[in-house]
């Protein structure tokens, strides 16, 4: 299968303050997700996206001023949408509002959540994140039960839990890099993603590791090495890959 490849861009950049809210909601819901948005700027929205394929997983790597997305209850029924999201947030902070409460994420932190229920997203100030789009019956298929009981805050648990983050983070971050793919074909990748959200659901939802759960420790031992290849204190075995 062929490498990961962008098949999508947008900016506000260069739209007229007064239009950006209409041109970013009308291109994310022809490219993403249908929601409603609100900017907190006095330059009004300045955001990017660029959207990747991933067989059959989507990527969006979104950045953004202060603003707020909505998927309300009357949006979710006019624009549905049949995934579950996992967005890690690269820079700054942000809080997600839903039906039974709020979850506020700090850089490093990852929201897992259903596209079918309504949510609020706000970021009080510049933000980046990577968004990995999941079809739910995929995402079913991996291994995760009935799906999200609801949503998750994943990154600060557990060590484990920070690892599988940390371990994920390095892979979303390598394939939205100006030169990414480094990892090998689409469909690697693809099951590389999707075995660390499966392992960061049954972290949380305290869910028997499934058949494939060595490849996660694997992925995880993988990302470790590469973050401290050049750290005098490990030891030669473990760079001898």
């Amino acid at each position: 299968m062929s490498a990961p490849s962008v098949i999508s861009r947008a900016t506000t950049e260069h739209i007229a303050p007064a239009e950006r809210i209409h041109y970013w909601e009308d291109y994310n819901r022809r490219a993403l997700v249908g929601l409603s948005c609100t900017s907190y700027s006095e330059q009004g929205l300045l955001a990017s996206q660029t959207n990747i394929e991933l067989g059959a997983l989507r990527l969006a790597d979104i950045s953004g001023n202060a603003h707020a997305i909505e998927r309300s209850p009357q949006t979710v029924r006019s624009a549905p949408k049949d995934s579950v999201f996992a967005t890690l947030l690269l820079k700054g902070e942000a809080v997600f509002l839903h039906e039974n409460g709020c979850l506020a994420a700090t850089a490093g932190e990852l929201f897992l959540y259903d596209t079918r229920r309504p949510y609020l997203f706000g970021f009080s100030s510049s933000i980046r994140q990577i968004l990995v789009d999941v079809p739910r019956d995929l995402f079913m298929q991996a291994g995760v039960g009935d799906g999200l009981p609801g949503p998750m805050l994943l990154g600060r648990g557990t060590a484990r839990e920070g690892a599988l983050v940390a371990a994920l983070s390095s892979r979303l971050t390598g394939l939205t890099a100006p030169r990414g793919g480094a990892y090998g074909p689409a469909d690697a990748v693809e099951g590389a993603v999707l075995d660390l959200l499966r392992q960061l659901a049954e972290e949380r939802t305290g869910g028997r590791p499934g058949p494939d759960a060595y490849r996660s420790q694997l992925i995880v031992a993988d990302d470790y090495i590469d973050r401290h290849l050049h750290d005098p204190r490990l030891s030669e075995p473990f760079r001898v890959r």
